[in-house]
């Protein structure tokens, strides 16, 4: 049996989600809203 440590690295906000994949906040908006990003809105 293996195991294996995998870290979850959580981006909080639509403009850190842009940052991080190189994109502006209305393309980033634009992806999230068509699923393009494995997202989920909190709150």
């Amino acid at each position: 049996m293996s195991t294996h440590d995998h870290q979850l690295d959580l981006v909080w906000g639509i403009e850190n989600i842009g940052k991080v994949i190189g994109r502006n906040v209305p393309q980033t908006y634009h992806m999230l809203k068509n699923g393009h990003l494995p997202a989920r809105q909190v709150g």
